[in-house]
């Protein structure tokens, strides 16, 4: 089906989330779509490296058994924010002063590890809750 639709003149995105749950057989599937000469297919990837099993390894690593060499792959780690980074994110998603916000940034990074999607879904979670309204 992907090649049905995808050509250089119009490249189809192909956006897979988590792929380190996925298995070998999954992974020589896209390397085989990936390698068709002209296939106009874009491939990005999300790759968490949370859990010990992954800590450290890097996509060319967990592809290298798949890839021929022919595909460039690129690597864009992304590192947890610290505690000052969400207290700035909050600071400014809640346009309030920044002395008043230290206690609740502490708690959400307490309770998200800096994980930036946590901060802003536990954000989210606190707005549908009305534990946090605009004024």
């Amino acid at each position: 089906i992907m090649r049905a639709v995808a050509s250089p003149e119009h490249p189809l995105v192909l956006f897979l989330d988590d792929i380190h749950y996925s298995c070998s057989s999954d992974y020589d599937c896209i390397f085989q779509e990936l390698t068709q000469e002209h296939s106009g297919i874009f491939f990005v990837a999300t790759f968490g490296t949370d859990d010990v099993e992954n800590e450290g390894i890097s996509v060319s690593e967990l592809f290298s058994d798949h890839n021929p060499g022919i595909i460039a792959l690129h690597d864009c780690h992304l590192d947890k924010l610290s505690p000052e980074a969400v207290h700035e994110l909050i600071t400014e998603i809640l346009s309030l002063n920044p002395g008043d916000l230290q206690h609740l940034s502490d708690n959400i990074f307490d309770l998200t590890d800096g994980n930036a999607l946590f901060t802003l879904e536990l954000l989210r979670i606190f707005q549908e809750d009305d534990l946090l309204r605009y004024d």
